[in-house]
């Protein structure tokens, strides 16, 4: 038993695990507005961008102005308006570029923040997947600088398979003059080391109970 253990625990220790597939890293794309404006961009590089394509669209109450862009040279996503604000990030994957990301060895979106304001504690936020959508707005309040989100594909389906074809990012009433920044929105594996330990710790239970057999046979004898 120690030796089958022993040799799951190697496999997961060698197993190559999938690399995470990025949504946007931002590094393509440049954009920048002040008004309300949505924006369709086609043909973005597809190592930064799954699918190719992003829309972003953005305003602000009583048609304040606003600041968003996409800074390519840092690789953000920022935010910030001098009233209310509203904003989306949104992403269709066509079918060639489709995958099952269950199937595939991935299990929760990522999302990187490089910098949120800690003053936030208003607002709605929401990452959308496929029409169901999950609110973020307590864990993005908790950032305050820079920090990551994550999302378990849990919260988007229960079946066995989960192929995105729509992703979106958006906000809603973000509050006057504070800002973000979005670095990446990604998608990763499932983490090796908690299932390691599970392992670790089953290997370690059936020591200690062949060696406490061993110990109450001398104790017969």
């Amino acid at each position: 038993m120690k030796r089958f253990l022993s040799y799951i625990f190697w496999f997961f220790v060698t197993k190559e695990l999938p690399a995470a597939v990025i949504i946007d890293n931002f590094r393509t794309g440049a954009l920048a507005f002040t008004s309300t404006t949505t924006i369709r961009q086609n043909g973005l590089e597809t190592s930064h961008v799954w699918g190719g394509q992003r829309t972003v669209s953005g305003n602000a109450l009583n048609a304040a102005a606003t600041d968003a862009q996409v800074d390519t040279t840092k690789g953000v996503f920022s935010y910030s308006s001098q009233s209310y604000g509203y904003f989306t990030l949104s992403y269709t994957i066509d079918s060639q570029r489709q995958m099952d990301l269950i199937g595939a060895g991935y299990t929760a979106f990522r999302m990187d923040f490089s910098y949120v304001d800690p003053s936030f504690w208003r607002g709605l936020y929401d990452l959308t997947v496929n029409g169901v959508r999950h609110n973020v707005s307590i864990p993005l309040f908790a950032v305050e600088g820079a920090g990551v989100i994550e999302v378990p594909f849990s919260r988007f389906t229960n079946q066995p398979t989960f192929t995105p074809r729509e992703i979106i990012f958006s906000a809603s009433r973000v509050e006057p003059n504070l800002r973000m920044e979005l670095s990446s929105l990604s998608v990763i594996p499932e983490p090796r080391i908690p299932l390691l330990l599970a392992i670790a710790a089953v290997f370690t239970a059936v020591s200690r109970g062949k060696k406490r057999g061993e110990i109450l046979g001398q104790l017969r004898v």
